[in-house]
């Protein structure tokens, strides 16, 4: 039995042409005492409107509201119907079906505040956060409508698949007229200006980064401020008075930090309030003290071109049985190279562990061994090799991935080969470099090896994506979301951090998932057309395995580079378990590498690159990086 029924005269509003939205469902808690939020009693006490209070005692009822939206109610319900679509939850639990609008409805209920849910279009930019403590519960996609249950206790529970479940620790964009008129002000401008000084010792130049603000009210401001290959060199927060100001802020530099004797500084300024950015990504060129080489050698003195006409430096390991001798044969510069055959077995050998550099290894690091190869044997069987850097961490030995140098049958002419290697958090000393020929028949000629730190590269991605700091979606970042059958998500979390704080969580079980990262990310939105570019990302695989593609909006596929477990199906796909490479149980994080020609660079049109992740994976993404090859 219904005690008093209410039909608005105004049919539902139709589905819009585009087929996929996004809707929101927005907790503000009675307890968030951050804002002047409207409480469950001041929004009954100073709506001033007539109330509309319905009871279902029996039976089933539906009730349309004039935005469209449907409730349906299983008795026994307690409801009050409001202005504005505004709906007093008191008892029971109804079901509520959205629409395609952007109008919203709220909903209050007895033990929780005000919710508000919201359907936007998928192009909405989804850029600013209303407050860092609101959580939102329900994220979807749907062609038509979003359909919820919520009950009069707060709880919610999507009835359509949900294709983001939140957490709290991310939360997205809610878009909605009558929540933004309780928001605080936010910093309304602000301006940054870095500036160089020279300490007396031109080794320890310093950067003094002066803020200059602009503050309609007080705040706490987050500042983070990174040189372009992504590390943050400094961050910090500070409490801001209304009106203008400045804040200095000295940052130590290092030869690390200086990339072709230029520093190029992203500053980022966040309203700790609801993290919302305060002009992204104000650069300045910096000219450094001093010049800068391209890499660090960490062989210098070494015999590395076996020119003293020896083996000096190098030594046999235990398990070595074949072959391995100086000849002016193997020479492909200089009068002597290295010849090595596996006709008697294995030849391994490694560089004396004294002769690397005292502490050389750092985290995060890129080093790269490089040498020229030939193979002499004259066979068409199977061919290859490999080498990594070991070392004992607390009597538990560890090594780098090893990852073949050659897969092939023919390969009778010198190459140059090359392999990037992520520096480990390894002792000072101790860390080996070796070299394996295992396959029985073989014989090659090496010569001119070369084991450098890599230099960074200028990012020219803006420093959001580096680290997906401070823990929301960056603005400029375009999900693809799959659909009812098959779902997928992509959301910044903590879980998902491999440097830093936060990392994004791509979720692909279901569904494939996609993500564009728009020419608006990019510090300079025309890329110089004749040079090659690397894409760069951490990868750990979760759950399944990571099928990867990589698309330009100019067209192509590429396939990951550099030592990854897996062969590529086609040349455009990598496979990666969820313990990384297998040849070592520490490699459970992997730095993907993708190289973009410059073909795919247009000289008329902005670059954007869309990653694919194939239907059965669940990865964290973190630290991307897009930068020109040198």
């Amino acid at each position: 039995m219904f005690s008093y029924w209410y039909q608005a005269q105004q049919k539902s509003t139709p589905a819009a042409e585009q087929p996929e939205h996004y809707a929101f469902l927005t907790a503000l808690y009675e307890q968030d005492k951050a804002k002047p939020l409207p409480r469950l009693e001041s929004v009954r006490k100073n709506t001033a409107l007539k109330s509309g209070p319905f009871e279902l005692t029996s039976g089933y009822a539906e009730m349309m509201l004039g935005n469209g939206a449907t409730i349906q109610l299983n008795a026994p319900v307690k409801i009050e119907l409001l202005a504005g679509d505004h709906i007093l939850l008191h008892e029971g639990n109804i079901r509520v079906t959205m629409p395609v609008t952007k109008r919203g409805l709220n909903i209050s209920t007895a033990k929780k505040g005000l919710f508000i849910a919201n359907t936007l279009n998928k192009n909405s930019q989804l850029n600013r956060l209303d407050h860092k403590r609101t959580l939102t519960n329900i994220y979807w996609n749907t062609p038509s409508a979003a359909t919820f249950d919520i009950n009069a206790k707060g709880q919610v529970q999507p009835t359509n698949q949900p294709i983001v479940k939140i957490t709290e620790d991310y939360y997205p964009v809610v878009e909605h007229a009558d929540y933004q008129q309780n928001t605080i002000s936010h910093i309304a401008r602000n301006s940054i200006t870095i500036d160089r000084l020279r300490l007396p010792s031109v080794d320890s130049p310093k950067l003094v980064a002066s803020i200059i603000y602009h503050s309609d009210v007080a705040a706490e401001i987050y500042l983070d401020l990174g040189i372009e290959l992504g590390e943050p060199i400094s961050e910090m927060k500070v409490n801001v008075s209304s009106g203008s100001g400045v804040i200095n802020l000295d940052i130590p530099v290092n030869s690390d930090t200086l990339i072709n004797d230029k520093m190029v500084v992203d500053a980022t300024m966040f309203d700790t309030r609801d993290l919302s950015p305060i002009d992204v990504d104000q650069m300045a060129i910096v000219d450094a003290a001093r010049p800068v080489k391209e890499d660090i050698d960490l062989l210098t003195n070494v015999n590395t071109g076996f020119e003293t006409g020896d083996f000096s430096d190098w030594q046999l390991s235990w398990q070595s049985k074949g072959s391995i001798d100086v000849t002016k044969d193997a020479a492909k510069d200089g009068n002597y190279g290295l010849q090595i055959n596996t006709h008697s077995g294995p030849a391994d050998f490694n560089l004396a562990p004294s002769l690397l550099p005292t502490g050389f290894m750092h985290p995060n690091k890129r080093y790269k061994l490089s040498f020229d190869l030939k193979r002499v044997d004259g066979h068409n069987s199977w061919a290859g090799g490999y080498a990594h850097l070991s070392s004992y961490i607390n009597g538990q030995y560890q090594q780098t991935p090893q990852g073949p140098w050659l897969g092939g049958s023919s390969y009778y002419q010198w190459m140059h080969i090359e392999k990037e290697i992520l520096g480990k958090n390894w002792p000072a000393e101790g860390t080996n470099l070796h070299f394996a020929f295992r396959t029985p028949g073989q014989e090659w000629y090496m010569d001119n090896i070369r084991f450098v730190q890599v230099r960074p590269k200028p990012n020219l991605l803006n420093q959001w994506y580096m680290n997906f700091e401070p823990g929301v979606m960056p603005p400029n970042l375009q999900v693809h979301l799959g659909n009812e059958k098959k779902p997928s998500r992509a959301y910044v979390s903590k879980e998902a951090a491999l440097r830093g704080k936060f990392g994004l969580v791509a979720d692909a079980i279901q569904g494939e998932l996609r993500f564009t990262i728009t020419p608006a990310a990019f510090k300079q939105q025309q890329l110089k057309i004749n040079t090659d570019y690397q894409l760069s990302y951490d990868l750990k695989v979760i759950e399944g395995q990571a099928s990867l593609f990589h698309q330009p909006n100019t067209g192509g596929w590429f396939p990951t580079t550099g030592w990854i477990s897996g062969t590529p199906a086609n040349g455009s796909t990598v496979m990666i378990d969820k313990n990384g490479v297998k040849s070592t149980s520490s490699a459970n994080k992997k730095r993907v590498k993708v190289i973009i020609p410059a073909a795919k660079i247009s000289h008329n049109e902005d670059f954007s690159l869309t990653f694919i992740l194939a239907e059965g994976a669940l990865a964290y993404i973190d630290f991307i990086t897009f930068a020109p090859v040198k």
